[in-house]
């Protein structure tokens, strides 16, 4: 049985970074312009840290936060 692919669509949840920013320490997508990529990232001083890569705001376009884990593992993790 081989993968079964849906059509790609726009999330209309993207957050345009000249119209908001996110907090400092939270965890996002982001979309970068020049690299034409998404990836997660922690946004820190005014940047998007991804692995070692630093992207500053003129090279990403737009962000989204990251979705909450499945509720039965975040209710595993409760302390």
């Amino acid at each position: 049985m081989g993968y079964i692919y849906k059509k790609a669509t726009y999330d209309p949840n993207w957050v345009d970074v000249k119209q908001q920013l996110p907090k400092e320490g939270d965890k996002v997508i982001f979309y970068s312009t020049r690299y034409d990529m998404q990836a997660t990232a922690e946004f820190r001083t005014g940047v998007f840290i991804f692995g070692g890569a630093r992207y500053r705001l003129d090279e990403v376009s737009h962000w989204q936060p990251l979705l909450l884990p499945p509720e039965s593992v975040a209710k595993q993790n409760e302390c």
